[in-house]
């Protein structure tokens, strides 16, 4: 099994480590492992962070739009709202 901190699993992704940073406060994202540490005043809950390649590969297919089938007609977006300023009123 693979292991990646959190800037390997940054790169991995294509995102930023304040990126993941903040999906793991509001509990998004890729699930991660935490290895509990000390706690540092200013810090939070200090610790390490680790991904699992394989739960980084499952997130990015459960992101995965399928392509397969045909496209959709046109007709099926609504036509965009105009406000009065675009109508000249």
């Amino acid at each position: 099994m693979t292991v990646l901190d959190e800037r390997q699993a940054s790169a991995f992704l294509g995102l930023s480590v304040h990126t993941l940073r903040k999906w793991r406060r509001f509990r998004r994202g890729p699930r991660f492992v935490k290895i509990p540490g000390g706690e540092r005043r200013g810090h939070g809950n200090a610790g390490r962070v680790l991904y699992r390649e394989s739960d980084l590969l499952a997130y990015l297919e459960a992101l995965t739009v399928p392509t397969e089938e045909p496209p959709m007609p046109a007709t099926v977006f609504p036509a965009p709202v105009r406000t009065k300023v675009e109508r000249g009123g």
